[in-house]
């Protein structure tokens, strides 16, 4: 029987309504989950940015292992853990000898999108990511002029809002305790209340800092998590290095001694090739064993001694 409803409608065509819309519902969330599985996945040709060199996916193995290189001939290996999204871990590469980033093979390696980010995060075994890798669709030159950009951010600026990496924090951050106050400004930002007594006095001079009463009810983005974790990394590797502040003593190589160590073992060198009859001239040799670094030394020191 063919019933209406009491302003007209159509019993069935009602229920075939609701029926369509129930589908075109369903549709539309497999659509959004085949579009994050999509967003979640990495694919050959995508490029990931680590503040120094540019990544890209040469080669995808059994839809399992994920093969990236630089234009310098760096590389990186992947796995992709079973049965977890987004998750993998380092493995060795073809030709490189040991494993990438001062990272250790094994570590896992976790494919981030969340908040309209997407970049590769390497974890330590505590957790703490030490290395990132940007999802980018820029070239190299591209990448490294945005980086550029990114150097003139003053640290104190770009912490809450700008993805990090370990290149911007060694180029922009001198000393430990400055990397502490970048850390703690992420927290300082969302009013965290802090319980060290030169923390309370530093974030206390700041007009934009109030503190809240719960730090519970603090919740950080992605960005701001993932820096806090690089910064403490960061701290954590010039303690173990015993390199404290990068703008401390003078490094031994950069001195006089230093320099003069490094000509004498390259005249050793010259001398010990000759002397093997090796055939090799002056230019492969000065290639091999004067690097362009301390060239760049000497430079500077020819430079200083004319302006004195």
């Amino acid at each position: 029987m063919n019933k209406k409803f009491p302003y007209g409608y159509d019993v069935n065509a009602y229920i075939d309504k609701a029926f369509y819309m129930k589908r075109l519902f369903f549709a539309l969330m497999m659509l959004c989950a085949g579009m994050l599985t999509q967003a979640q996945t990495i694919h050959v040709n995508h490029h990931f940015w680590d503040g120094y060199s540019l990544y890209t996916v040469k080669e995808i193995r059994m839809g399992k292992y994920f093969y990236m290189t630089t234009s310098q001939g760096n590389e990186l290996t992947l796995e992709k853990v079973d049965g977890k999204q987004g998750e993998y871990k380092l493995i060795p590469s073809r030709q490189a000898e040991e494993c990438p980033f001062g990272a250790q093979y094994g570590w896992r390696v976790q494919h981030i999108t969340q908040e309209s980010q997407n970049f590769l995060a390497i974890r330590k075994p505590n957790g703490d990511v030490m290395w990132v890798l940007d999802h980018t669709t820029k070239d190299e030159e591209k990448c490294e002029y945005l980086q550029q950009m990114m150097g003139q951010e003053e640290p104190c600026n770009a912490v809450n809002s700008i993805l990090l990496n370990r290149a911007y924090l060694r180029s922009n951050v001198a000393t430990n305790a400055e990397l502490r106050l970048l850390r703690n400004k992420i927290l300082a930002y969302h009013g965290y209340r802090f319980q060290s007594k030169d923390l309370q006095e530093h974030f206390g001079k700041m007009a934009w800092y109030k503190p809240v009463d719960d730090n519970s009810t603090i919740k950080l983005g992605i960005i701001e998590q993932t820096n806090i974790q690089l910064i403490k990394s960061e701290e954590a590797e010039r303690e173990e290095n015993q390199t404290g502040d990068l703008l401390g003593d003078e490094p031994y190589w950069e001195t006089e001694e230093g320099v003069a160590e490094c000509i004498q073992e390259y005249f050793d060198a010259v001398n010990k090739t000759f002397a093997e009859g090796s055939g090799m001239n002056p230019y492969d040799l000065d290639k091999k064993y004067y690097s362009a670094y301390w060239n760049e030394v000497m430079a500077h020191q020819q430079l200083a001694r004319k302006e004195s």
